[in-house]
């Protein structure tokens, strides 16, 4: 199996690294906000809902651990949050 290099930056954000979480905000922002409009239909709401999905990932670095790739478990909590909006 391949490795995840997303998940491998997670890690190493979980270990202290501040730079990696900024990567993966940057790699994934747009593609967390497209989600959460299809959801919501409106634009603002939708940022912020990706804003929340990303408070949550940076909340549950401690306890993340590679189950799935970065990105299955990323829009499993946008999915998670739009449903609860």
């Amino acid at each position: 199996m391949q490795t995840d290099p997303d998940a491998a930056l997670m890690l190493q954000f979980k270990d202290g690294d501040p730079d990696a979480f900024r990567t993966l905000f940057d790699r994934h922002k747009n593609g967390v906000i497209l989600f959460c409009y299809r959801f919501c239909g409106d634009e603002r709401v939708a940022e912020e809902l990706a804003q929340e999905t990303f408070i949550r990932v940076y909340r549950a670095a401690p306890r993340y651990y590679v189950k799935a790739r970065f990105r299955t478990w990323l829009f499993k909590i946008a999915t998670n949050v739009c449903l609860n909006e």
